[in-house]
């Protein structure tokens, strides 16, 4: 079924990546990479991407000598599989456009099956696919290598870079190249984040991340720059559902959370686009990109403010940032499971408060105030208990009395110290007591206790 150059390894793994690809319903004669980006998202995309500031080494590294006649083509792309980037052979670029290896275009593992650019997204790792290795027939022309780009700070992937061509393009010295371009873009990424924290003394701080507010308000209010704008009903929906979902959302899943159907696709599409013209005035870092759709900058959620304060135990904290429910106003079926996720932890909160079992022995004041009155004074001071030899009655108890007494005062009160509301006195001698000790008689146990008058 595929024929593999490079071992029983290799062909396991590029059997495995047939298997996932038949499993998510493509066909080789029909996968294919979707419909690129339009040109106006596609440059807002890249603007935004971290791989923009390491163009200039992959250039340096690759590009330059992938001129004319090189038979290389050079692309990188995000952390999705999406190509921001194709440069190279200009007759070369023109034939992968045939294929739509385009910037703009998806190539993920899930859309165009075994490929090196998605295949090494999908496994985290470096990866040759050569010729039929390729799952689509209209890739298998091609070969090609491709490796992971991470940041070394956080250890997450950020994109991928991937040289396509002849049998060339997926021999070893290919993988060697771009193992070690990969390495100085990662290198060159993680300095200037360094450079940029280490400013020097003096400079301007960093301005603060654009905050929403959206708790006890029909119109959200969003902060950005030193200015506060109220947004729509409608947009602080689709803002607030974004901000939510850091990762994204499918334009079906956003129209289900927003309308309640997977259908409204439609009309999803032109209020993001509304969307993204009034925040291109009040902030730019928020105009959402699309596929899916998510927010390229981090936005401060008053919700989540609140969520916080909860997850650290701050009860008190938590319920004064809450001012009230999530867009009162919204019936967005994305808005009110939002809305009932926060009100039922705030309630578990108030009943964990309210409960007793919230206070550990160690930890409340109430019972470090009973252990500071049980002291070994005050248990030698109460009669010994029954069992008590009759030598000892009357006399001070041994250690081993009173440390048992302090033990059951300071966890658990013994039912003898305790009046029983059914309990009656009986001023009878009977059974050795004396005439001045009060036996109570109690109804509902067959307990009998003495206490001295």
């Amino acid at each position: 079924m595929v024929e593999t150059l490079h071992g029983r390894s290799h062909r396991g793994l590029v059997e495995e990546s047939w298997a996932r690809a038949r499993a998510s319903r493509l066909a080789p004669d029909r996968a294919e990479a979707g419909p690129p980006l339009e040109v106006d998202l596609l440059e807002d995309v890249r603007g935004a991407h971290p791989l923009a500031a390491a163009l200039p080494i992959i250039r340096a590294l690759l590009v330059r000598d992938a001129d004319e006649d090189s038979g290389v083509v050079v692309a990188v792309g995000d952390a999705v599989g999406r190509l921001l980037w194709v440069e190279g052979d200009p007759a070369l670029v023109r034939r992968a456009e045939a294929m739509r290896f385009v910037p703009g275009a998806d190539w993920s593992e899930g859309r165009v099956g075994t490929s090196a650019p998605g295949t090494a997204l999908a496994l985290d790792r470096p990866v040759q696919i050569a010729g039929a290795e390729h799952f689509a027939v209209q890739v298998q022309q091609w070969s090609c290598t491709a490796v992971p780009l991470h940041d070394l700070r956080t250890r997450e992937t950020i994109g991928v870079l991937d040289i396509t061509g002849g049998p060339d393009a997926a021999v070893p010295r290919s993988l060697a190249l771009l193992e070690a371009t990969a390495a100085a873009v990662e290198r060159e990424l993680l300095l200037q984040r360094l450079a940029r924290s280490g400013r020097r003394a003096g400079a301007p701080a960093p301005a603060r991340a654009p905050r929403l507010a959206v708790l006890g308000r029909d119109h959200g209010a969003l902060t950005a720059g030193g200015r506060t704008m109220e947004l729509s009903l409608r947009h602080v929906e689709l803002l607030t559902l974004l901000a939510w979902h850091r990762t994204g959302l499918s334009a079906e899943r956003l129209a289900e959370l927003v309308h309640g159907r997977a259908d409204a696709v439609a009309t999803v599409r032109p209020e993001m686009v509304r969307l993204r013209h009034v925040l291109e005035g009040v902030a730019p870092s928020l105009v959402p990109v699309a596929r899916p759709y998510r927010l390229p900058a981090p936005v401060d959620l008053d919700v989540r403010q609140v969520l916080a304060l909860l997850d650290r135990g701050a009860h008190r904290a938590a319920l004064e940032a809450y001012r009230g429910e999530v867009l009162p106003g919204s019936a967005a079926p994305g808005i009110e499971a939002i809305r009932a996720e926060v009100d039922g932890r705030l309630r578990e909160a108030l009943l964990e408060s309210a409960s007793p079992r919230c206070c550990s022995p160690g930890r409340s004041a109430s019972r470090r105030r009973t252990r500071s009155r049980c002291s070994p004074r005050s248990a030698s001071s109460r009669p010994a208990r029954r069992s008590a030899p009759a030598s000892s009655r009357g006399s001070t108890p041994s250690a081993e009395h009173r440390n048992g007494a302090q033990r059951r005062c300071a966890y658990r009160r013994p039912r003898a110290r305790r009046a029983c509301p059914t309990a009656r006195p009986d001023r009878t001698t009977a059974g050795g007591r004396g005439p001045d000790d009060e036996v109570w008689k109690d109804d509902d146990h067959d307990d009998v206790r003495r206490r001295p008058r």
